[in-house]
């Protein structure tokens, strides 16, 4: 059976302009703590594309 997984994504800081979002980083941060307990928890914190994707991918296959 596979583990119950959390990975959650903060994109507060953009490359191409865009306002940021405050609140972004810190709201993944929050729902990661309450799951804390529960799931495994990776939080990405406005990390590039790329390594958005890598973990992701990363993800196939994933059993505790």
């Amino acid at each position: 059976m596979a583990a119950a997984r959390f990975v959650g994504i903060g994109v507060g800081q953009y490359d191409n302009g865009q306002l940021p979002l405050e609140h972004a980083v810190p709201d993944v941060e929050a729902v990661a703590e309450l799951l804390e307990d529960s799931f495994e928890c990776t939080v990405l914190r406005d990390p590039a594309e790329q390594a958005a994707k890598d973990c992701l991918r990363g993800l196939r296959g994933f059993a505790a």
